[in-house]
């Protein structure tokens, strides 16, 4: 398992977290993937850990942010990443970020930003990540792939629209792009009516 496929299962439960409106109700400022994953040293067995910055934090909302995560990990959004072979399951803490002094440091050190504007982070590059799959029939799904991801014919290679945006393959039905060439790529998937989600993150450069 690499890191860039659990970076875009902790997004995709960000966009989770957004969709059942856990972020407005509770005013969240930031949802920060931090821990093994940004280091690096994760293993199979290893928490996708994920901190949502609230500002009024409430026993009640770290409950809810503990049994939405349990949700995720048991619902259709997952079984993508079962898939593809994600084992790992998110650990979420919901609070103020500021008053949980043990682990602001930890975060501060590694992290990669989900959602929202946090000071106290470094920056890193803006990627937009897509998650696409099911596309159907054969030839459109063979039209789609060459399209992004290029192909090579009679020994010559065809740049597709990830090579030429500078972006990567995270994994299968999945790969992210610098947030600028974002509309390009979601105007493309639209016009082709390929269904997808985006969703962005901070990754470290």
């Amino acid at each position: 398992m690499n890191k860039e496929t659990l970076v875009a299962m902790a997004a995709d439960f960000a966009s989770f977290l957004i969709s059942e409106g856990f972020v407005g109700k509770h005013k969240a400022r930031n949802i920060i993937l931090y821990g093994s994953v940004p280091r690096g040293d994760f293993t199979p067995r290893s928490d996708v850990d994920i901190f949502v910055d609230i500002e009024a934090p409430s026993k009640k909302a770290e409950a809810e942010a503990n049994s939405l995560a349990d949700d995720f990990c048991s619902s259709l959004w997952f079984q993508k990443w079962r898939r593809l072979g994600v084992k790992n399951r998110i650990s979420c803490i919901a609070g103020r970020l500021e008053e949980w002094k043990d682990l602001h440091g930890s975060i501060s050190a590694n992290n990669i930003l989900l959602y929202g504007r946090y000071s106290g982070m470094p920056e890193g590059r803006m990627m937009s990540i897509f998650s696409v799959e099911n596309v159907r029939p054969e030839s459109k799904r063979v039209f789609v792939q060459r399209a992004i991801f290029g192909y090579k014919h009679y020994g010559k290679i065809y740049r597709g629209l990830l090579g030429k945006s500078g972006g990567e393959r995270v994994a299968k039905g999945c790969f992210m792009v610098p947030v600028e060439s974002s509309k390009t790529m979601a105007e493309f998937l639209r016009r082709q009516k390929v269904e997808f989600r985006v969703f962005e993150a901070s990754i470290p450069g």
